[in-house]
């Protein structure tokens, strides 16, 4: 299971952590932020943040690339923009729950829920 990992330390870094395997940089796709990822507030950082996370989580299936264009917006809202601005962890399996609560119309329900992060 893939855990996506995000620390500050001179600047943002964000790694795939993998069982069994090294960590290693989450690619950046660029489409808003040529400087790199952010976290914790909305912006062009934030945006593709959530772009390539949910590439990475989807990468084995074809239509990763559309999934991830068309819900990376509503996933910025709801996770990426709450994360702590210092680190985060945020583990495959809840990176699935809470896509498929929006991919079902539910955001609204977890825009309010702070259990989801």
């Amino acid at each position: 299971m893939r855990t996506i990992v995000g620390r500050r330390v001179a600047s943002p870094t964000v790694l795939v952590r993998e069982d069994g395997k090294p960590d290693r940089p989450l690619k950046h796709y660029v489409k808003h932020s040529p400087d790199g990822f952010e976290w914790g507030y909305g912006g062009s950082g934030p945006a593709d943040l959530a772009y390539a996370i949910l590439r990475e989580i989807f990468k084995m299936d074809p239509a990763a690339e559309k999934l991830a264009s068309k819900y990376y917006h509503p996933f910025k809202r709801v996770i990426i923009e709450k994360l702590p601005r210092d680190q985060f962890d945020l583990p495959e399996k809840r990176i699935r729950e809470v896509l498929a609560k929006i991919v079902e119309g539910q955001l609204t329900d977890i825009l309010t829920r702070s259990d989801l992060i």
